[in-house]
């Protein structure tokens, strides 16, 4: 329902399991809008009339705080009304606690952010006690038809920016990933190209319009691949003997006092391996670069803080 249309509830029939779990379990540790302070009646483990559903519809759509956060917004009625139990803390003390309930569903940019609340209804006392809500993912994958694919492919190897990356190097299509709104089922027309560059872990993705015919986007990621990860490998040991790095993690245990973290870059169209050593105390990180065609490190710097790979002072 959109705003100044007549607010009808919905049912709605579509079960959320893949979010489900995560959200209840997170409702019972989120935050809440309310009171408190207040015994609710011990309704565990009860089930709810026909007539306490209808009621606890009524109280929850009735609070003024429900309200406000469904003005101007759409929004649908997930299942029936149940009994929520949870647990929260109150002066250091474990206190159980279980409302009946209703998960609504709101939606925000045409169902593109989407939330879910729980009004937790006190039935005694006719009102909402507490509103619990939890944001959830607004799309999720859905197939891709072959002529979406083929389409898709298309458009982004044939992009320029697309060609100039991959241009001279061997590449692969590993995936076209394609979404759906969650909510609505409505196909986007946005797809994804995963194209991988073959012997290392690198991955381009371009973001591709179908209806326009165009790349909007080019990201990179990381891709597995045995052999971009056996050199990863090959130049983290590299890296941990150069003179420079020995200098600062001798005597440190690899995973108890320093960590190491790797990432594949292209020069040109030659790969380097940056490989950075993060030591725990004193906290300082190190970024040596490895040449992965003559195995050698090629310059060791100090990472600027706050960042892994981000080189500032050159090691000597």
């Amino acid at each position: 329902m959109r705003k100044n249309e007549k607010k009808t509830v919905v049912i709605c029939l579509f079960v959320g399991c893949l979010f489900v779990g995560i959200v209840v379990s997170a409702l019972i540790r989120g935050g809440l809008h309310g009171e408190n302070n207040e015994q609710p009646k011990n309704w565990s483990g009860k089930k709810l009339t026909k007539g306490e559903k209808a009621e606890v519809i009524k109280i929850a759509f009735d609070d003024t705080r429900v309200k406000k956060m469904l003005k101007g917004k759409e929004y649908k009625i997930e299942g029936e009304p149940f009994v929520m139990s949870g647990v929260s803390s109150e002066k250091g003390k474990k206190v159980l606690w279980a409302y009946p309930t209703v998960k609504i569903y709101i939606g925000e940019d045409d169902w593109m952010r989407i939330k879910a609340i729980y009004p937790l209804v006190d039935l005694d006392k006719k009102k909402v006690t507490q509103i619990r809500g939890y944001p959830l993912k607004p799309i999720m994958p859905r197939e891709v038809t072959k002529e979406e694919k083929k389409k898709a492919i298309k458009i982004a190897l044939a992009n320029e920016s697309v060609k100039e990356k991959i241009e001279g190097l061997e590449y692969e299509v590993r995936d076209v990933i394609a979404f759906k709104k969650w909510m609505t089922g409505e196909k986007l027309e946005t797809v994804y190209v995963d194209i991988h560059i073959k012997g290392t872990e690198i991955c381009y993705t371009a973001k591709v319009n179908l209806t326009e015919g165009r790349v909007t986007r080019i990201s990179e990621s990381y891709c597995g691949d045995k052999i971009g990860e056996e050199k990863s490998r090959k130049a983290s040991k590299i890296a941990q003997n150069d003179p420079r790095i020995k200098e600062k993690i001798e005597g440190k245990i690899k995973e108890r006092d320093y960590e190491v973290i790797r990432r594949n870059r292209l020069i040109g169209k030659k790969l380097v391996v940056d490989v950075c050593i993060e030591i725990k105390e004193p906290p300082e990180r190190y970024v040596a670069t490895v040449d992965t065609e003559e195995w050698k490190v090629i310059g060791v710097w100090k990472a600027v803080p706050g960042t892994f790979f981000e080189k500032g002072e050159e090691i000597k």
